[in-house]
């Protein structure tokens, strides 16, 4: 792809050239003797660059979807590397059954278009807030946490010590906090409000799951579609993010 891109980089570069030198050349003739045959004439070299150009072009675009290709195999090969699968043996899961004489294109644009729409669900569900009764358990446990290290430290078996000990808590960030710890407390709960979507900690995590596995399954089938694809002679290229599983049919 590299060399590609280089080529066209040229192409460019010889075609701005030449561009400049044309228009140069005509600006010298006068004006009342620039026919459009002559002008058609002396810029004739620039469309076959231009034709140079277009054909790179469509070289750059065919290179960058053969890269993209290399690129998915390359993510799952880093998986295959990575994987917490390798702790165990892997185990083979037959891809889905494609209709034959279906229209391969189709499938894989809706497939993917599924897959786009589980994404943003599972964007959706990290997204979602915590319920109201979560947040205040969790600021009463921060101004707590904040609170004890304002606290005095006062030493009751030397009550001539305790002046001392205030003054060194004071001097602290967290003295206010330890000070006014109800209070505040009871103000900040005060502003949580419930929302309509709001999902646990746990809730969030068994959503996501589910819809990880809703979207693998919906890749299975992309997979599928794109090999037999292959077979009755169309390429699709394979998305660069495409899960492993699906591509190297894993279970």
């Amino acid at each position: 792809m590299a060399a590609v891109n280089v080529r066209l980089r040229e192409a460019f570069t010889r075609h701005d050239a030449m561009s400049n030198a044309i228009e140069a050349q005509l600006s010298e003739m006068p004006a009342d003797r620039r026919y459009a045959d002559e002008i058609e004439a002396a810029r004739a070299p620039l469309k076959i660059v231009e034709a140079e150009i277009s054909r790179l072009k469509a070289e750059v675009g065919r290179a960058e979807r053969e890269f993209q290709s290399h690129d998915c195999l390359d993510r799952a090969a880093k998986w295959l590397a990575e994987a917490p699968q390798l702790q165990r043996p892997f185990k083979h899961r037959s891809p889905p059954v494609v209709k034959a004489g279906a229209d391969h294109r189709k499938l894989v644009e809706q497939a993917r278009t599924r897959i786009d729409e589980v994404t943003g669900q599972i964007e959706a569900v990290e997204l979602a807030p915590a319920p109201a009764d979560d947040l205040r358990a969790q600021i009463t446990y921060e101004v707590d946490r904040l609170a004890e290290a304002g606290c005095p430290a006062i030493d009751h078996r030397d009550p001539g010590s305790i002046g001392a000990a205030l003054i060194r808590a004071a001097r602290t960030d967290t003295f206010v906090l330890w000070l006014n710890r109800d209070a505040l407390v009871a103000k900040l709960t005060a502003e949580i409000k419930d929302a309509a979507n709001a999902m646990s900690v746990a809730a969030k995590e068994a959503a996501i799951a589910d819809l990880i596995a809703e979207r693998l399954t919906i890749e299975r089938d992309e997979e599928a579609t794109i090999a037999a694809a292959h077979v009755a002679g169309t390429i699709i290229t394979r998305r660069c993010g495409a899960d492993a599983r699906a591509l190297l049919e894993l279970a």
